[in-house]
């Protein structure tokens, strides 16, 4: 699990991973940053298969900063593994939480309710963040669902929203334009800055989806509203 480390640019390293152990070797290494931060480092950015390490150039350089790195991961070999945690997604699909169920079913010459079996079948792996605070990629759909991005984006995406582009479903966490095809919606807040951090999922999580009713949807914002709502937790992993 020894990653390959260089220089990336003149403030930064990239601690890069075999991609058949990537994603436990990437959620080890940012857990081990953030419990015990090296001298020097600013912050740190988890991807599909490496990390990228910020540091001030005044208090540690590239090759310092990889015998920093390694003696974390090999301390953290000689005890326990990792895992992150697993969160249980209430979702409403189709209708007008989902906008483009019925047309990617079609597509797919599946029924609705085959999409929506086979998208919440899997155990989805966080694999990174981006595009906005909280976005999570998600690894791990089956790939009978793979499905382009929209020509032309829509200008604003409902904040919640469960979408599917190429290989890979994701989830708006906020209001934005974007052209994923859009099949659900989840009422949990993965991006509220009343809540700390305001970030709900990081890289090493891993994802269920669960469908709900309208019904139940609604009941759920409301209990989120009131600071009530129970965020399911579990140990499952892909």
């Amino acid at each position: 699990m020894k990653p390959m480390i260089h220089a990336y640019g003149d403030t930064a390293v990239r601690a890069a991973f075999p991609p058949e152990t990537a994603a436990a070797d990437v959620r080890m290494l940012t857990q081990l940053l953030q419990k015990h931060r090296p001298r020097g480092v600013r912050e740190w950015v988890p991807a599909f298969h490496a990390v990228t390490i910020f540091y001030d150039p005044l208090e540690s350089d590239p090759d310092t900063l990889a015998d920093d790195i390694n003696q974390l991961l090999q301390a953290q070999q000689e005890t326990e593994s990792s895992q992150g945690v697993c969160w249980e997604l209430p979702v409403c699909y189709g209708g007008s939480y989902g906008v483009d169920l019925t047309d990617a079913a079609a597509k797919l010459e599946l029924t609705e309710e085959e999409l929506i079996s086979r998208h919440t079948a899997p155990v989805y792996a966080v694999r990174m963040l981006g595009f906005m605070p909280g976005f999570p990629y998600l690894e791990g759909m089956d790939e009978s669902l793979t499905l382009s991005r929209h020509a032309k984006p829509r200008r604003e995406v409902p904040s919640g929203s469960v979408g599917i582009a190429g290989s890979q479903t994701g989830i708006y966490p906020l209001a934005s334009p974007g052209g994923w095809q859009l099949i659900g919606r989840t009422p949990v807040r993965l991006y509220d800055n009343r809540r700390e951090p305001p970030v709900l999922l990081e890289a090493g999580d891993t994802v269920v989806f669960k469908p709900v009713s309208e019904d139940v949807y609604t009941r759920i914002c409301e209990q989120i509203e009131a600071g009530a709502y129970e965020y399911r937790k579990g140990a499952r992993q892909p």
